[in-house]
């Protein structure tokens, strides 16, 4: 009874269109007969695990069910909603045992069936609304009774029995993404969605009771069209009122990355069907094989009680670019996203900013400030302490436009001024900034702070009524910055309050005088800057400490490194891992490269805590002195894993407080930091751990092996640079140095030989790679950076987004691609003229490798 639609693999029933079958069980007239007809193919038909009840319905069932809900709606009218005394005819179809199950069993049974189908292996919410019980909500108004349940995979029993008990009372509905593992049991909020599985449309029948029967039959006619359309949804529900079609995607994606295209692709789609314009990722659908019951709202408009059905399934699944390409991301909603307000926002973000770990980490004068906003409002104090405030939004979310409301409103006011980057260090280590188990760093993203700010309207998200009024007026004069009488600023009060000045003005004099004095001479030229923070990381043994430990012993005799000059300064190198390798790398530098100063180059063995607080630090410091180390300008900590005891590199809170000791550190002594760090499984996607140490890196160093074979050479590159051309790129080797022994044993160790040329790249590229890098020359400008979806549509239709990705980091690998920090890859552009067609001409033959080399030794041990 199930046949293909033409080239879709939509499964329906033979006896014509959905809309034609509705109208003739209807009475209403037969639409025109679709004059295609559809190929016999193989079908996917989802049946429940007791009987062969497919998921479509013989006209007898529904007449069946249209009675039986007739019942349902004639007892509801007297005050009750109860079974009726005996069950509804059984479909023909079914087998014998499923003869006396009731009309909700057989529901029920659909729905797990549908759920299985719909994601057989991920995490499920189910959400009931009942239609007429309410509850008085903290605006003041009714709000319909909400229940929900998080059910892990394979719980499908437990789901089972969750609807059986709600099956007829309640209006129930499934979570169309994927919640995250055991998300809260309710109605699930975006911060609780774990992956995006789908992008959905409902469509609901125009408003009426005399229309209501034509409008079902047009949006079953639209369902004909968009199953024999290019891109026909996964799946199509009847709601019991209007249809709900979804797209599932082929692979999952997840949120922190996604949401925003899919919101807008979802909007393009709602735009081009004439269907429900609101875009979150925790929506939820009506469940098939459950009751559509109307409320009284739904009920005046001529709504009635209506199974709900899945109308037809297909087994294309598909990317955002596929739905993309049929149902474009709606501009409106780009527009909006890069309003001005949003965009001058994200233009001010200073993201190195955010690396306090708590409250007391934050800039003293923006303590000052907030401090003195929240003893003059209580219902701010209240919101930072709480997370509640006067919103109708309760949401993390909604908590964090209501503190942009509340800093926007002060600023407006000029009782005290916030700019965004204010907002965003407070966001930073506000406990309800996000939800316990969030991803902080990925809630909090630039694009989204800057979004919070700009669309925050104080008038609207915050709203100073109520006892509050008075409030304001009572305060308003006692804040700092008020105004005297005249009207000019209350300089001198501010100053008093806060104890410090607020704002330091620079003319054009006093940037050129600041800019004389402070220091422009770098610590290896193209390289490092003086008094910044970087990270050199790598894979285990790829040679990390011998590369540090050479540029430290450059530095500390004033010698080149790599070819580019130094300045020479004293160097303290904490080797936290300890052990007696690296006093023998220590030998092997000096034997071949001579001595330094007395106490140019200082070596300590003993690990740090640099997450606790700064009490190591300070008596770093303390004792440094004592030791006569005065003149400190690189401070090198090997390793970062094990100089942050008790933190998690990967928790973004964690990792920011480190940062911040750090900071106070390159503060006291004016020195450089260098942190040697180690790579991700995932060596494409960087160095280890949260992101938050990247964002407040200024230099980042990437070291990678020539090859898997190889031990002792290898290639190293900047991966960030915040001030200084990011192209720098050497080839080393490491060299055996014998330094003789005791014991009837010759010890040995190794030193890095770099070269002074910028490393030559590996192998041509493949024929796949250079579709990819002529691709992106077409697209724009040499160095323009690109997204995958970018790049996969300017490749066409024969490649998916994953494969592309994939190319990408084979050929970021092997040296031809950049990856920014927003995720989008440009073309490396260290070539003469800038164009692909060179990369490949320098790449027809193997390079040798530039670097001074010997014997390739044994490698003894490497960092």
């Amino acid at each position: 009874m199930l046949e293909d639609y033409s080239n879709s693999g939509a499964s329906r029933q033979s006896d014509g269109s959905f809309a034609a079958q509705y109208a003739a069980r209807q009475g209403a007239p037969l639409p025109p007969p679709k004059m295609s007809a559809a190929p016999k193919s193989d079908t996917t038909e989802l049946t429940a695990d007791v009987g062969q009840m497919r998921f479509v319905h013989a006209t007898d069932n529904n007449r069946g069910w249209d009675a039986y809900l007739a019942s349902k709606r004639k007892a509801a009218a007297v005050g009750t909603l109860s079974a009726p005394a005996s069950p509804m005819p059984a479909p023909a179809a079914a087998k014998p045992a499923a003869a006396t199950a009731s009309p909700e069993a057989l529901g029920t049974r659909t729905a797990i069936a549908f759920l299985k189908k719909f994601d057989p292996d991920g995490w499920h919410n189910l959400t009931a609304i009942h239609p007429t019980r309410t509850y008085t909500g903290k605006d003041g108004k009714p709000h319909a009774e909400v229940r929900g349940k998080t059910f892990a995979p394979g719980q499908w029993e437990e789901m089972e029995d969750w609807i059986n008990a709600r099956q007829g009372e309640w209006n129930l509905y499934f979570s169309v993404n994927e919640p995250r593992p055991r998300a809260p049991d309710k109605k699930l909020r975006e911060e609780d969605i774990g992956a995006i599985r789908a992008l959905c449309c409902d469509v609901d029948p125009e408003d009426g009771a005399d229309i209501l029967d034509s409008e079902r039959v047009r949006l079953r006619r639209q369902v004909d069209n968009l199953a024999a359309g290019p891109v026909p949804p996964t799946f199509a529900i009847d709601s019991g009122s209007g249809v709900q079609s979804f797209w599932q995607m082929r692979e999952k994606l997840d949120p922190a990355v996604w949401v925003q295209q899919a919101k807008d692709i979802g909007r393009g789609i709602a735009h081009a069907l004439d269907g429900d314009p609101v875009q979150d990722i925790c929506r939820v659908m009506r469940l098939p094989g459950t009751t559509n019951i109307p409320n009284a709202i739904k009920l005046s408009k001529g709504r009635v009680a209506r199974k709900s059905e899945l109308l037809f399934t297909n087994p294309s699944r598909y990317s955002l670019a596929d739905v993309d390409s049929q149902y474009p991301a709606y501009a409106a909603a780009a527009k909006e996203d890069k309003s001005g307000a949003i965009a001058e926002a994200e233009r001010d973000l200073d993201q190195s900013l955010l690396h306090a770990g708590r409250y007391e980490d934050l800039p003293a004068d923006l303590q000052d400030r907030f401090n003195d906003a929240r003893g003059h409002f209580k219902k701010l104090a209240k919101l930072w302490d709480s997370g509640e405030h006067n919103g109708n939004d309760d949401s993390y979310s909604g908590g964090r436009f209501a503190l942009a409301g509340w800093l926007r409103w002060l600023t407006e006011k000029g009782s005290v001024e916030f700019d965004v980057n204010d907002y965003a260090q407070l966001l930073w280590v506000w406990d309800h900034a996000v939800g316990p188990h969030d991803d902080r760093e990925a809630k909090l993203s630039e694009r989204e702070i800057a979004r919070a700010w700009g669309n925050a309207k104080p008038k609207e998200h915050f709203s100073p009524i109520e006892d509050d009024e008075a409030e304001i007026a009572a305060q308003d004069k006692q804040l700092p910055l008020d105004a005297h009488a005249d009207g000019t600023p209350n300089a001198d009060k501010a100053k008093a309050t806060t104890g410090r000045k607020r704002f330091e003005f620079m003319s054009l004099d006093d940037i050129e005088r600041a800019f004389l004095v402070e220091p422009k001479e770098p610590l290896i030229d193209g390289l490092l800057d003086q008094g910044t923070l970087s990270v050199v990381y790598g894979a285990s043994n790829v040679g990390k400490t011998f590369i540090c430990l050479d540029m430290a012993w450059a530095i500390a005799q004033g010698r080149q490194w790599a070819g580019q000059a130094t300045r020479k300064t004293g160097v303290l190198y904490i080797a936290a891992e300890g052990g007696t390798g690296v006093l023998g790398r220590v030998l092997a530098l000096n034997q071949i490269h001579g001595r330094p100063g007395a106490k140019d180059f200082v070596l300590l063995r003993s690990k740090l805590n640099f997450y606790k607080s700064d009490a190591d630090a300070k008596e770093l410091l303390t004792e440094a002195r004592a030791y006569g180390l005065e003149n400190i300008g690189l401070i090198v900590v090997d390793t970062l894993a094990r100089s942050m005891d008790g933190g998690d590199e990967s928790a973004t809170k964690d990792m920011s407080v480190v940062v911040g000791h750090l900071d106070n550190l390159r503060k006291a002594t004016g020195a450089h930091v260098m942190l040697v760090h180690h790579s991700g499984k995932d060596e494409t996607k960087g160095a280890r751990g949260s992101s938050a140490l990247r964002a407040a890196t200024d230099t980042e160093i990437e070291l990678r092996k020539t090859d898997e074979e190889s031990a002792t050479g290898g290639t190293i590159t900047t991966t960030k640079q915040r001030d200084m051309d990011g192209s720098f790129s050497r080839a080393f080797t490491l060299e055996t140095v014998k330094l003789g022994g005791g014991d009837h044993r010759e010890a040995s160790s190794c030193v890095a030989r770099v070269s002074a040329e910028k490393a030559q790249r590996g192998s041509a590229p493949t024929e796949p790679q250079r579709e990819v890098m002529a691709a992106m020359a077409d697209m724009g400008d040499p160095g323009e950076a690109f997204s995958v979806q970018d790049i996969r549509q300017a490749l066409g239709p024969s490649v998916s987004d994953n494969t592309v990705l994939q190319r990408l980091k084979r050929m970021k690998t092997a040296g031809f691609v950049r990856k920014d920090a927003q995720g989008r890859w440009s073309l490396r552009t260290d070539c003469p003229d800038k164009k692909p067609e060179n990369w490949f001409e320098s790449h027809e033959a193997e390079p040798e490798n530039s670097a001074t080399t010997g014997d390739k030794p044994e490698a003894p041990g490497s960092g």
